[in-house]
């Protein structure tokens, strides 16, 4: 789950509203991946050990519906530049 227009989506209230869709949609047994960056870190990368927290707890608690999380690693911050300065995409 990658963060929502609305704001962060990896906090129980918002696993509890996915989990209530997958069950609609008759998905449940796929689970979820929860993003701890973009969005769900607010753009910052050291946001992501405090979604990473909450989401481990969520976890420890019994919550079964989350079945990973996706961590950006970079060696070094900021963007990545190519040749003659452009933005590696």
């Amino acid at each position: 789950m990658g963060s929502g227009k609305t704001g962060t989506n990896y906090d129980a209230k918002s696993i509890v509203q996915c989990r209530a869709a997958m069950a609609k949609a008759k998905v449940l047994e796929k689970g979820v991946m929860v993003d701890c960056s973009h969005g769900n870190s607010q753009k910052n990368h050291r946001n992501q050990p405090v979604v990473a927290r909450d989401v481990a707890a969520q976890v420890a608690n019994g919550e079964r519906l989350i079945r990973g999380l996706m961590i950006e690693s970079n060696i070094n911050e900021g963007k990545r530049l190519g040749r003659g300065g452009r933005l590696m995409r």
